[in-house]
Protein backbone atom coordinates (compact mmCIF):
# COMPACT_ATOMS: atom_id res chain seq x y z
CA UNK A 1 0.00 0.00 0.00
CA UNK A 2 1.34 3.65 -1.02
CA UNK A 3 0.21 6.72 -0.72
CA UNK A 4 -0.65 8.19 -4.19
CA UNK A 5 -0.17 11.64 -3.02
CA UNK A 6 3.37 11.18 -1.46
CA UNK A 7 5.65 13.95 -2.89
CA UNK A 8 2.87 16.13 -4.68
CA UNK A 9 2.88 19.80 -3.73
CA UNK A 10 -0.24 21.45 -3.00
CA UNK A 11 -0.97 24.27 -4.92
CA UNK A 12 -0.50 27.11 -2.66
CA UNK A 13 -3.93 28.81 -3.85
CA UNK A 14 -4.64 32.09 -5.73
CA UNK A 15 -3.41 35.26 -4.99
CA UNK A 16 -4.20 38.91 -4.74
CA UNK A 17 -8.66 37.70 -4.58
CA UNK A 18 -8.61 40.74 -2.53
CA UNK A 19 -10.25 43.92 -3.56
CA UNK A 20 -10.07 47.71 -2.53
CA UNK A 21 -13.44 49.01 -2.43
CA UNK A 22 -14.33 51.59 -4.36
CA UNK A 23 -14.61 55.21 -3.77
CA UNK A 24 -18.29 55.43 -3.34
CA UNK A 25 -18.16 51.92 -0.71
CA UNK A 26 -15.70 53.42 1.29
CA UNK A 27 -18.09 56.58 1.49
CA UNK A 28 -21.22 54.16 2.18
CA UNK A 29 -18.68 52.33 4.85
CA UNK A 30 -17.99 55.82 7.04
CA UNK A 31 -21.70 56.77 6.83
CA UNK A 32 -22.56 53.34 8.09
CA UNK A 33 -20.18 53.24 10.86
CA UNK A 34 -21.73 56.87 12.52
CA UNK A 35 -25.18 54.35 13.06
CA UNK A 36 -24.23 50.86 13.14
CA UNK A 37 -22.74 49.18 16.69
CA UNK A 38 -19.96 47.48 14.99
CA UNK A 39 -18.54 50.54 13.36
CA UNK A 40 -15.09 51.08 15.16
CA UNK A 41 -14.13 47.75 14.25
CA UNK A 42 -14.50 48.20 10.73
CA UNK A 43 -13.19 51.63 10.82
CA UNK A 44 -10.04 50.14 12.31
CA UNK A 45 -9.49 47.72 9.57
CA UNK A 46 -10.14 50.22 6.94
CA UNK A 47 -8.36 53.16 8.08
CA UNK A 48 -5.24 51.86 10.15
CA UNK A 49 -5.27 48.57 7.97
CA UNK A 50 -5.82 46.32 10.58
CA UNK A 51 -6.48 42.26 10.56
CA UNK A 52 -9.83 40.92 11.93
CA UNK A 53 -8.59 39.85 14.92
CA UNK A 54 -6.81 42.95 15.43
CA UNK A 55 -9.59 44.75 15.43
CA UNK A 56 -11.10 42.40 17.75
CA UNK A 57 -7.94 42.79 19.94
CA UNK A 58 -7.83 46.71 20.31
CA UNK A 59 -8.58 48.03 24.02
CA UNK A 60 -9.55 51.35 25.22
CA UNK A 61 -5.84 52.04 26.44
CA UNK A 62 -4.31 50.90 22.61
CA UNK A 63 -5.47 54.12 21.68
CA UNK A 64 -3.73 57.52 21.96
CA UNK A 65 -2.86 59.59 18.88
CA UNK A 66 -2.01 56.69 17.70
CA UNK A 67 -3.41 52.65 17.24
CA UNK A 68 -1.32 50.36 19.28
CA UNK A 69 -1.19 46.85 18.35
CA UNK A 70 -0.79 44.42 20.83
CA UNK A 71 -2.63 41.60 20.88
CA UNK A 72 -5.29 40.24 18.70
CA UNK A 73 -7.99 37.68 19.39
CA UNK A 74 -7.48 34.06 17.79
CA UNK A 75 -10.75 31.22 17.68
CA UNK A 76 -10.30 28.16 18.42
CA UNK A 77 -13.66 27.05 17.12
CA UNK A 78 -15.96 29.64 17.90
CA UNK A 79 -14.10 30.29 21.03
CA UNK A 80 -11.72 33.40 21.31
CA UNK A 81 -8.28 33.66 23.01
CA UNK A 82 -6.29 36.80 23.07
CA UNK A 83 -2.79 36.24 21.83
CA UNK A 84 0.69 38.61 21.38
CA UNK A 85 1.38 38.93 17.62
CA UNK A 86 4.15 36.33 16.99
CA UNK A 87 6.63 38.50 15.22
CA UNK A 88 8.26 42.01 16.82
CA UNK A 89 6.96 43.57 13.33
CA UNK A 90 3.46 42.40 14.27
CA UNK A 91 2.98 44.68 17.46
CA UNK A 92 2.95 48.30 16.21
CA UNK A 93 1.60 51.76 16.06
CA UNK A 94 -0.64 53.34 13.53
CA UNK A 95 -1.53 56.88 12.68
CA UNK A 96 -4.50 57.47 14.04
CA UNK A 97 -5.70 59.40 10.36
CA UNK A 98 -8.44 61.49 10.16
CA UNK A 99 -11.28 59.62 9.39
CA UNK A 100 -10.80 57.38 12.17
CA UNK A 101 -10.47 60.40 14.79
CA UNK A 102 -14.19 60.59 15.19
CA UNK A 103 -14.76 57.13 15.95
CA UNK A 104 -12.41 56.84 18.99
CA UNK A 105 -14.65 58.66 21.99
CA UNK A 106 -13.84 55.56 23.96
CA UNK A 107 -16.50 57.68 26.79
CA UNK A 108 -18.01 54.66 28.95
CA UNK A 109 -16.02 52.15 26.56
CA UNK A 110 -14.45 49.15 28.91
CA UNK A 111 -10.91 48.19 29.44
CA UNK A 112 -11.20 45.08 27.52
CA UNK A 113 -11.16 43.86 23.64
CA UNK A 114 -14.06 44.02 21.79
CA UNK A 115 -16.65 41.89 22.73
CA UNK A 116 -19.45 41.60 25.45
CA UNK A 117 -18.67 42.26 29.24
CA UNK A 118 -17.62 38.45 29.93
CA UNK A 119 -14.63 38.76 27.61
CA UNK A 120 -13.49 39.50 23.77
CA UNK A 121 -16.11 38.63 20.86
CA UNK A 122 -16.76 35.01 19.62
CA UNK A 123 -16.37 34.38 16.26
CA UNK A 124 -20.03 33.65 15.71
CA UNK A 125 -20.96 37.20 16.92
CA UNK A 126 -18.13 38.84 15.21
CA UNK A 127 -19.14 37.35 11.71
CA UNK A 128 -22.63 38.19 12.83
CA UNK A 129 -21.99 41.68 13.76
CA UNK A 130 -20.20 42.29 10.57
CA UNK A 131 -22.70 40.79 8.28
CA UNK A 132 -25.16 43.13 9.99
CA UNK A 133 -23.22 46.20 9.16
CA UNK A 134 -22.53 45.20 5.37
CA UNK A 135 -25.61 43.68 4.52
CA UNK A 136 -25.93 42.45 0.96
CA UNK A 137 -22.88 44.16 0.06
CA UNK A 138 -19.76 41.93 -1.04
CA UNK A 139 -17.42 43.00 1.29
CA UNK A 140 -15.03 41.00 3.14
CA UNK A 141 -12.87 41.78 5.97
CA UNK A 142 -9.51 41.40 4.43
CA UNK A 143 -10.75 43.45 1.62
CA UNK A 144 -10.47 46.89 4.10
CA UNK A 145 -7.29 46.16 5.05
CA UNK A 146 -6.41 45.93 1.16
CA UNK A 147 -8.05 49.18 0.73
CA UNK A 148 -6.14 50.81 3.45
CA UNK A 149 -2.97 49.38 1.94
CA UNK A 150 -4.55 50.86 -1.35
CA UNK A 151 -5.19 54.50 -0.16
CA UNK A 152 -1.25 54.64 1.20
CA UNK A 153 0.15 53.37 -1.93
CA UNK A 154 -2.37 56.03 -3.81
CA UNK A 155 -1.24 58.93 -0.99
CA UNK A 156 2.51 57.63 -1.88
CA UNK A 157 3.24 56.39 1.75
CA UNK A 158 7.17 54.02 0.60
CA UNK A 159 7.52 50.73 0.98
CA UNK A 160 9.31 50.11 4.46
CA UNK A 161 6.68 52.53 6.31
CA UNK A 162 3.60 50.48 4.80
CA UNK A 163 5.36 47.26 6.09
CA UNK A 164 5.89 49.11 9.94
CA UNK A 165 1.77 49.93 9.55
CA UNK A 166 0.77 46.79 8.02
CA UNK A 167 2.98 44.75 10.17
CA UNK A 168 4.43 42.59 7.88
CA UNK A 169 7.75 40.96 9.16
CA UNK A 170 8.80 39.99 5.35
CA UNK A 171 9.43 43.46 3.05
CA UNK A 172 8.65 41.07 0.42
CA UNK A 173 5.15 40.61 1.24
CA UNK A 174 4.36 44.51 1.57
CA UNK A 175 6.65 44.61 -2.01
CA UNK A 176 4.91 42.21 -3.78
CA UNK A 177 1.56 44.01 -2.80
CA UNK A 178 3.22 47.35 -3.91
CA UNK A 179 4.39 45.85 -7.18
CA UNK A 180 0.64 44.54 -7.92
CA UNK A 181 -0.73 47.94 -7.19
CA UNK A 182 1.97 49.39 -9.11
CA UNK A 183 1.19 47.05 -12.47
CA UNK A 184 -2.48 47.85 -11.80
CA UNK A 185 -2.14 51.62 -12.31
CA UNK A 186 0.22 51.10 -15.16
CA UNK A 187 -2.38 49.64 -17.34
CA UNK A 188 -5.09 52.10 -16.07
CA UNK A 189 -2.78 54.87 -17.45
CA UNK A 190 -1.98 52.73 -20.88
CA UNK A 191 -5.99 52.59 -21.13
CA UNK A 192 -6.43 55.77 -20.70
CA UNK A 193 -3.73 56.82 -22.73
CA UNK A 194 -5.09 54.56 -26.06
CA UNK A 195 -8.45 56.30 -24.90
CA UNK A 196 -7.01 59.70 -25.47
CA UNK A 197 -4.88 59.03 -28.52
CA UNK A 198 -8.17 57.40 -30.11
CA UNK A 199 -10.03 60.69 -30.07
CA UNK A 200 -7.18 62.45 -31.67
CA UNK A 201 -7.99 61.32 -35.29
CA UNK A 202 -7.64 62.63 -38.66
CA UNK A 203 -10.20 64.88 -39.50
CA UNK A 204 -12.77 64.27 -42.55
CA UNK A 205 -10.16 64.66 -46.10
CA UNK A 206 -6.93 65.11 -44.42
CA UNK A 207 -4.72 62.07 -45.56
CA UNK A 208 -1.86 61.81 -42.85
CA UNK A 209 1.67 62.01 -43.39
CA UNK A 210 4.02 59.14 -43.19
CA UNK A 211 7.86 60.03 -42.02
CA UNK A 212 10.64 58.08 -42.83
CA UNK A 213 13.97 57.80 -40.34
CA UNK A 214 16.39 58.73 -42.70
CA UNK A 215 19.61 56.32 -42.35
Amino acid sequence: TINPCRGVKPPQGTTGTHRALSPKEVAWVMQRAQEHRFGLPVMLMLFAGLRRGEAAGIMADDISDVVHVRRSVVWEGNAPRIKTPKTAAGTRKVPVFPPLKPFLDFTGYAAKPVGNRTGPISLQAFTRAFESFMGDRDIRCHDLRHTFTTMIYDAGVDVKTAQAWLGHSDAAVTMRIYTHLSAARQEQATQAAELYFSRLGCTSGDTPKIYRLKR
